[in-house]
């Protein structure tokens, strides 16, 4: 699964979750603070993966270099495509796990 399509599943589950009458159960209050730290969590990693990336990459420019004014090669294309999928690893395997966790939690 991906980010695509697992992402609108997991907001759709968590928002039947929070939107049951009467004051929110223990599990949604578990879930609405699971949902904060996860998105804390994947950002921060996701950073430090730009970062990581970027510089083993090459993809930082010494400073005052006119990095805009080369053509990309094809091996800095790769690279570009290998740090975007780093970048967003930490966020598609939260998804993942929160589909498969919800999916099996009844409601």
């Amino acid at each position: 699964m991906d980010i695509a399509t697992g992402a609108p599943e997991v907001i759709s589950r968590r928002l039947a979750m929070f939107n049951q009458p009467g004051p929110w159960t223990q599990a949604a209050m578990r879930e609405a603070q699971r949902m904060v730290l996860e998105k804390l969590l994947a950002a921060h990693e996701s950073w430090w993966a730009v970062v990581r990336t970027a510089f083993t990459a090459g993809l930082v420019p010494p400073v005052g270099s006119a990095l805009w004014l080369r053509p990309p090669s094809k091996r800095a294309t790769q690279q570009a495509m290998r740090a975007a999928h780093q970048v967003l690893h930490p966020v598609s395997r939260r998804v993942n796990a929160n589909v498969k966790r919800l999916r099996n939690k009844k409601n």
